[in-house]
């Protein structure tokens, strides 16, 4: 047997222990149309212009013939797939099979990829940050810890001293330009500085400035690390990180009138 819905026109297949559950009462899964699906059966899959199966007269039961009740077999093969329906309903309604909706996909369950997305997830990371760090690798080599570990690893070229040095990084404790005590004719510079990186830097050149009353630049020299260092140090080693390193530098007195010195690390 089958149903159509009068507003929809969805067919449904139907079977007797439906129509027996509220007086023929159903309502479509398209539409939501709640109706009396006993004004609306087919025998067979309706045509489009086909009408609902109707009694001759009001309040006339139907004649059953009796040859039905003792051969199902042969009601099957009359009334098709419907009586077959109809008689395992009956007699074997805990055993009877439901019928798939014609009007209703039966999807098959998707399946979860979410594992391969987090595969691709976690493979991402360390290329966004292999190809971040080699996008930005001059400015990330410029930061000291960064610097250190990269070549401890391998990863870059050990620098040179000279590339590792940087003047800023030496700060000037202390300073003071005095006569010499034994010498009339020389001077003595004595000073303090101190290495503020965190890492160990070559020896800069200290530049010695005398100026005048105007601040206007007398006499110039130059000191390289050997002569301001005191007699056996090793140059090549360089200073420390935070290491305090007190020099005192004789130099014979140019005869100028100075009334200032200046000093800078290069």
């Amino acid at each position: 047997m089958f149903t159509r819905c009068p507003d929809c026109h969805a067919i449904y297949p139907l079977r007797a222990s439906w129509l027996a559950q509220d007086r023929g009462k159903v309502e479509c899964g398209r539409c939501g149309k709640i109706y009396n699906a006993l004004k609306h059966l087919f025998d067979d899959w309706p045509e489009p212009d086909e009408m609902p199966v109707s009694a001759a007269e009001k309040n006339q039961p139907f004649h059953l013939s009796h040859r039905f009740t003792n051969e199902p077999e042969a009601a099957t093969q009359n009334n098709g797939y419907q009586g077959a329906v109809a008689v395992a309903d009956e007699e074997n309604p805990a055993d009877a099979e439901p019928q798939p909706d014609p009007n209703q996909l039966n999807l098959l369950p998707a399946k979860s990829y979410q594992w391969v997305w987090n595969a691709l997830l976690i493979a991402m990371i360390p290329l966004t940050l292999a190809n971040f760090s080699w996008h930005y690798r001059q400015p990330l080599l410029e930061i000291p810890t960064i610097r250190t570990t990269a070549e401890g690893l391998g990863l870059v070229e050990m620098q040179l001293s000279k590339a590792r040095q940087n003047p800023e990084l030496f700060q000037l404790l202390s300073r003071d330009l005095h006569a010499h005590p034994s010498r009339a004719d020389a001077l003595i510079l004595s000073l303090t500085m101190v290495n503020r990186a965190d890492y160990r830097q070559d020896f800069p050149q200290i530049e010695l400035s005398l100026l005048d009353t105007n601040n206007r630049v007398l006499a110039r020299k130059t000191l390289q690390p050997d002569e301001y260092l005191a007699d056996g140090s090793d140059s090549s080693n360089g200073l420390a990180p935070d290491a305090l390193l007190p020099v005192v530098i004789e130099f014979l007195d140019p005869g100028i009138a100075s009334r200032g010195f200046e000093i800078r690390f290069l």
